[in-house]
Parts: structure tokens; sequence; C-alpha cells
């Protein structure tokens, strides 16, 4: 945990990327659950288009749970209050983008990604800018990046090209307060 906790705070940004987080019994369980989603399609087409969904139950308790509070509060050095998070599918055509209107969230912006196989070629990728990028976070299984966002920075997700992607990507994101 300390060689975690080291790790983040010396990155530029504040970062940290885990291979699998998930145990084997247990991520096998998440993706059952996942693979049964029913997606929303969230067409704003000057601001994002993706698929949405409700979290999980699974995943819901494992959020919600003291260890998993814990496991993020030894990494950040800090007391976990609050984890919201929600499940996006990012197919061909998807994409985020930079919005200045929004305002800079305080806290961790962590990626839970569960994207089997993919191309790098396909975009998808979800981009920390402050006014250059700093960070790239490219999708994977059972991936978990935690990235403390501060000033100006911001992130968006890459257009996911129609011509490479075979598969969505499908990502949990959200804030730790």
């Amino acid at each position: 945990m300390q060689q975690m906790r080291e790790s983040f705070v010396a990155g530029d940004p504040k970062s940290l990327q885990l291979t699998n987080v998930l145990v084997q019994p247990f991520l096998r369980v998440v993706l059952q659950d996942l693979s049964k989603i029913r997606w929303q399609p969230v067409h704003v087409f000057d601001r994002h288009v993706f698929g949405k969904a409700a979290l999980p139950p699974v995943l819901k308790e494992w959020f919600a749970a003291a260890a998993t509070k814990k496991f993020f509060s030894e990494i950040m050095g800090r007391q976990i209050k609050r984890i919201d998070a929600e499940v996006y599918c990012f197919h061909p055509g998807a994409y985020t983008l930079m919005q200045d209107e929004v305002p800079i969230k305080k806290g961790v912006t962590f990626e839970l990604d569960f994207t089997p196989g993919w191309d790098v070629a396909a975009g998808g990728f979800t981009s920390f800018v402050d006014g250059e990028e700093k960070l790239r976070v490219l999708p994977g299984m059972n991936q978990l990046t935690l990235v403390q966002e501060e000033g100006f920075m911001q992130h968006f997700v890459k257009y996911v090209k129609q011509s490479v992607a075979k598969n969505p990507r499908v990502v949990v994101c959200g804030l730790i307060n």
C-alpha cells in the first residue's frame, strides 16, 4: 500500500494505474452483470455520444464497502467520504468533448475499465489535459486508474473509430471525495 501511495503522490498529475484489480471469482460475477446491461443512448453531439446505464448491484455494493473505501483512503492518504460511480459504454462513434463551462470537480477521478483486447488504433482512450495532454489512459480489462484533477485539468474520451473498433469500451467512471 505504501508503494502505491508513493506512486500516486509522485505522479504529475497525481495518478496511479493498477491492473488486475479485482480477483478472478469476483471479476467473473461483475462481467456477467455487465453483460446484462441495457444501455441507454446519450447523444448531445456538441458534448458527448455514449451509452450509459445504472451501476450493477454487485458494483454498487463493492464501491459502498468499507474495505473499498479503506483501499482508496490508503492510496490517497486521506479519509474517503463518498464514491460516486456510473457505468459507460463507448461504442464505435462514441466520444466526449471538454466543456469550458463545466466546473472543475474536487476529488480524485477514477476509471475502472472492463474492456478486453482493445486496439489502440480505435481511439477511445481517456486524455487528461491542462493546456496539453498530461496523461493518456488506454482501455484495458480489470484496470483501475486514479487521477487527481487539479487546477484547470479536464478529461475527455477520444472518438472511437468505427472502422477499427470491434467491441465497445465498458468503463465505470466516477469521483472519490
